[in-house]
């Protein structure tokens, strides 16, 4: 596992490029004045990829492949509750 050191300037900047590494998997040791302040590191993802809960309801996101069935909708809503 290879980390890359990055700047919180370069945070800022590259907010997109950095996102798109974490989910290609990459790790990140966020630096501040020339010292380690946090790493950044992907977060396993759920069952439940292309959806989540916010706000109490749940939202499907646009790049889900799963058709809106009836029954899709009803193991989507299960699965939240357990």
């Amino acid at each position: 596992m290879v980390i890359q050191n990055i700047s919180t300037k370069e945070l800022r900047e590259q907010l997109p490029k950095v996102r798109a590494g974490l989910a290609r998997g990459d790790h990140f040791l966020l630096i501040y004045r020339s010292r380690p302040i946090a790493r950044l590191e992907p977060v396993e993802q759920r069952s439940l990829t292309g959806s989540r809960v916010r706000g109490g309801g749940l939202r499907l996101q646009a790049n889900s492949k799963q058709r809106l069935t009836p029954e899709y909708l009803k193991k989507l809503a299960s699965q939240r509750y357990e």
